[in-house]
């Protein structure tokens, strides 16, 4: 708790410089992994510093809406609301075999949010080239609605995080691994460059459908947008 509180100290500076040198405001979240940190930098817009510690996680949580988890777009804020899922307590207190059998490995993904558990590392790099993510099944499976499901549900990631980080995108690439190990990838270039969750979803289900008519089983799909720019 001593190094969060340091950590704070750290952000009010920050927070203040940047009023004095750029006349901007802007909010911090200081918690133990990125998706807490982030979740606090939205609590108290447009200047505010929220604090997180981890006995506090549960509390902090239960209340917020669902669509606060970043990769909670809205095509996954529906279907958690026709499972009668609004807060952020009550999806941590879902049956995640309930959840992965309406969103697959998202569901999983998403009750783990929901908990505040997030493993991913914070990665700093000033020349990113793309944003991607990947889902290996549970088993492999060879009907293409949950196959498109969670293609959706990687869209909504990376668009979520698009947003974060202030990028747009020209290249769309899916990437296909079938039941043998056998892995393909196909990419489609836009004309322009956007950051639209219905322009890369609909490209990612294309995409993906030209693998699926061979009829194999399925063990892994991925997301993948480069040839990024900033806003």
């Amino acid at each position: 708790m001593q190094d969060l509180h340091q950590v704070a100290g750290l952000a009010r500076r920050i927070m203040e410089e940047v009023l004095e040198r750029e006349a901007l405001s802007c909010s911090i979240g200081v918690a133990s992994n990125k998706m807490l940190a982030k979740i606090g930098s939205d609590f108290k817009k447009p200047y505010g510093l929220t604090i997180i510690s981890e006995k506090e996680v549960s509390e902090f949580l239960s209340p917020l809406e669902v669509r606060k988890i970043p990769g909670v777009g809205p095509r996954t804020e529906e279907i958690l609301h026709d499972l009668g899922i609004r807060s952020i307590g009550q999806l941590a207190g879902t049956d995640p075999d309930h959840l992965a059998r309406h969103l697959g490995s998202l569901g999983r993904r998403l009750h783990q949010r929901a908990q505040g558990i997030d493993p991913s590392e914070v990665v700093v790099d000033d020349e990113t080239k793309s944003i991607g993510r990947e889902v290996t099944f549970e088993r492999d499976i060879i009907d293409a609605a949950p196959i498109l499901e969670t293609m959706d549900g990687l869209a909504e990631e990376i668009c979520s995080e698009l947003l974060q980080c202030g990028f747009r995108f020209r290249t769309i690439t899916v990437k296909i691994r079938f039941e043998h190990f056998d892995t393909f990838t196909r990419s489609r270039s836009l004309a322009f460059a956007t950051n639209d969750l219905s322009i890369l979803r609909n490209n990612g289900r294309r995409l993906v459908d030209l693998f699926l008519r061979r009829q194999k089983r399925v063990r892994l799909i991925g997301l993948r947008v480069s040839a990024l720019n900033r806003l």
